[in-house]
């Protein structure tokens, strides 16, 4: 009980403001689960595989690799990328491989510190 003293939110709290203990009314919860939900839904939008592949086909991918000065202009193609990147590392199913120097270093663009890397078409090995 040493932690607790006259400065605490315990005593800080006023009364008139509603039990601070009390659990948030349904309602609240309920808005917060719909906000969770459709987060979630958005992120499946974003990131999928096969998403993240029609991305980089749209960027050229097709046609000739891709290096990742040219592939993150904001936030948006940044969160690609960087799952492009986690694909190609971690799946086979994944339709592009990355390919990197020895001595990658990395590169600043669009106020972000990416890898120095370029993407082409074709199944990750194994």
């Amino acid at each position: 009980m040493r932690f607790i003293s006259p400065s605490t939110l315990a005593f800080r709290r006023r009364r008139d403001e509603g039990e601070f203990n009390a659990a948030p009314p349904q309602a609240d919860i309920e808005a917060l689960s719909q906000t969770e939900a459709d987060f979630l839904e958005s992120m499946k939008k974003r990131i999928s595989i096969k998403r993240i592949n029609l991305w980089l086909d749209e960027q050229g991918g097709k046609e000739r690799a891709l290096v990742s000065s040219e592939l993150v202009g904001d936030e948006n193609s940044y969160i690609r990328f960087v799952y492009a990147l986690l694909y190609g590392d971690s799946r086979k199913n994944f339709g592009y491989r990355i390919e990197e120097d020895e001595a990658a270093y990395s590169v600043k663009t669009a106020g972000y510190a990416v890898p120095d890397v370029r993407f082409r078409r074709g199944l990750c090995e194994p």
